[in-house]
Order: structure tokens, then C-alpha cells, then sequence
């Protein structure tokens, strides 16, 4: 595009970048050893070499889009599939979700309330969010899930393709799935806690083990006060 020549040639810049339209690619190639092109990117963040290094030219496509950049990529920040004997179809795929690591949980700290729960049971005084009263060793949580006596249970359905896992990801490379949990009982009463996850397919029918064909998580958790 237009943009991108001006902003290549602009006076700022490395003379080795200072080419004109038809001579971009075949000028960068002369100029520069593909080899230390490569290197360069694999220095810059990801993002960037995917948003806007890819479109300098036909070369840097192709250096941007060969498994071996991403495979790379890899190796130096030490992600690696968890059964190394079978690599990822789609390295550059593989990269961004497992840098994407993250809870896929929606309001997991009461932040929002009972926002993005499905509540099961709602029995006692019900289901509310409070503060915390004791300390917390993440001192960035600040509130928590509350119950009184009475069971209460609530649920999230966490849909794997929307959060950017597609089926072909999770067949192929069946990531790790990492469950965590923390609950503190009352003091002046004894309770009982439960907590679920079920590993289902597309159709909601549950797997007994983690294998193929797993599309959705279903999260559940209750509390009893006795």
C-alpha cells in the first residue's frame, strides 16, 4: 500500500530500508541476508512481525509464515508441546494459544458479582459476592463467593472453539488443562465443598477420559453449610 511505502521510506529509517516500490523485495534481498532478516524478527515481538513485518514483502511472507520462524520462536521462549513426539500441524497457531494462557473462567473473583454464573442451587440467605475477610495470598483478589447455610451451587459452561481453541487444536495437540480452586469454611459452623469439572463434546455428553473430540469444560462448585 501506499502507507506502507511512505512509512519505509521515510528518512528515519535504515538507508538498507530506503526502496522504491518495485524494487523493495529484490533491493531488502541484496541488502540484507535473509538469515539476518529472520534473526531480526525473531526478535521483535510476535504480534508485530505478524501485523506488519509479514507485509514488507514477498520474502518476509514467506519468513513469517514458514513453521520453522514459529517452531523457532518456540524453542526460545521454552514452549514446547506436552507430547513432543507430536508437533503441533500449525506452529504459529500453537504459539499464540499457548501464549494466550489465561482463566478461562469469566468473573472468577466476584469482581462482577454473580455475573457469568449459572446458579444450580440458591438455597439460605442465596449466593452473594463480599469482600474477603481474611487475607488472601493473591493480594489482587479482593472479593469472593459467599454462601449461608442451605446448599448452594452454581455453574459456567465454558465453550473451548469461542475462546479461540479449534477443533483441530484440541484433537491434535489436547493441551493441558490446568484446575485450581480455592474455598475457606466458616468459623462458626462446618460445611461441606464440592467442586466438578466435566470434560464434554460438542453434543454436551461426557468423556471419562481427555481425549479427542472434547469441545467444552463445564465448571460447577457447591457449598453446604451444616
Amino acid at each position: 500500500t501506499d502507507l506502507l511505502e511512505v512509512n519505509l521510506q521515510d528518512a528515519s529509517l535504515p538507508d538498507i530500508f530506503k526502496f522504491s516500490r518495485s524494487r523493495l523485495c529484490s533491493g531488502l534481498r541484496s541488502a540484507v541476508p535473509l538469515a539476518v532478516v529472520e534473526e531480526i524478527l525473531l526478535n521483535l515481538p510476535a504480534h508485530q512481525v505478524v501485523r506488519v513485518c509479514r507485509l514488507v514483502c514477498h520474502e518476509w511472507k514467506e519468513l513469517v509464515d514458514s513453521a520453522a520462524h514459529w517452531r523457532e520462536r518456540c524453542r526460545r521462549e521454552g514452549i514446547q508441546p506436552q507430547d513432543v513426539s507430536r508437533p503441533p500441524n500449525n506452529w504459529r497457531q500453537f504459539y499464540f494459544l499457548t501464549k494466550k494462557r489465561c482463566n478461562l473462567l469469566k468473573n472468577p473473583r466476584a469482581e462482577d458479582k454473580l455475573q457469568g454464573w449459572k446458579i444450580v442451587q440458591n438455597g439460605g440467605d442465596r449466593w452473594v459476592a463480599e469482600k474477603n475477610r481474611k487475607p488472601f495470598p493473591d493480594e489482587t483478589v479482593t472479593k469472593c463467593f459467599v454462601t449461608s447455610h442451605g446448599l448452594c451451587m452454581k455453574q459456567q459452561l465454558i465453550d473451548l472453539k469461542k475462546e479461540g481453541y479449534s477443533d483441530a487444536f484440541m484433537d491434535q495437540l489436547q493441551p493441558r488443562i490446568k484446575i485450581s480452586d480455592w474455598y475457606a469454611p466458616r468459623f462458626d459452623c462446618g460445611c461441606q465443598y464440592e467442586i466438578s469439572v466435566e470434560l464434554l463434546d460438542r453434543f454436551t455428553s461426557q468423556w471419562r477420559l481427555y481425549c479427542q473430540g472434547v469441545r467444552r469444560g463445564l465448571y460447577s462448585h457447591a457449598l453446604l453449610m451444616k
